[in-house]
């Protein structure tokens, strides 16, 4: 009986000291002031985006060109990112070329592409050597962040156009580097 007595008494006096730290400054005369320091404790915001991992052109034997569709940058971060770069690189021996290019009047079989994304071209380079986009504020908003469950999305349009190829075949013809960060 002892024992929970005193256990009893240790604990009241162990919850009374837990009390807030609180510090004052003294005003003696009127009109004075006294100086308040406020400070924040913050966690690191999350930052997570998602980008297309493959996009596949296709190109039919009249030439018809079909783009990805529905390609988005999905952002799940606590807050706005922006689409700080984009560079397109030839591979496998392709080469990008002027956007526009008529490839009616290039021979047959040639490795040349050329592709815009959201309206901004890729500029010309060849093979193997990155081609840095130049990104227009219109094509590239800040996309924002996660709100409750939904999560803010930067819809990618593509134009496309490539050389037309004697036989079928499936090649991965370049690699796009995309580069994001926090909106500023």
């Amino acid at each position: 009986m002892k024992k929970k007595i005193v256990a009893i008494v240790l604990t009241v006096c162990l919850i009374l000291s837990l009390g807030c730290n609180a510090f004052a400054a003294d005003i003696t005369a009127s009109g004075s002031s006294g100086t308040t320091t406020a400070t924040l404790t913050a966690e690191a915001a999350t930052f997570s985006v998602t980008v297309p991992t493959t996009v596949s052109f296709a190109v039919a034997a009249d030439g018809t060109v079909t783009c990805p569709t529905g390609a988005v940058i999905e952002n799940a971060s606590t807050g706005p990112v922006k689409v700080n770069s984009i560079s397109v690189t030839g591979k496998n021996g392709w080469a990008v070329v002027a956007n526009g290019t008529n490839f009616k009047s290039v021979a047959a079989n040639s490795k040349q592409f050329f592709l815009t994304i959201n309206g901004d071209a890729v500029p010309a380079q060849e093979t193997g050597v990155a081609s840095a986009m130049t990104l227009t504020e219109a094509s590239w908003p800040e996309i924002v962040g996660k709100t409750g469950s939904d999560n803010g999305t930067l819809p990618l349009v593509f134009t496309f156009g490539a050389a037309t190829q004697n036989a079928a075949f499936s090649d991965q013809i370049c690699d796009i580097v995309i580069t994001i960060g926090w909106a500023v």
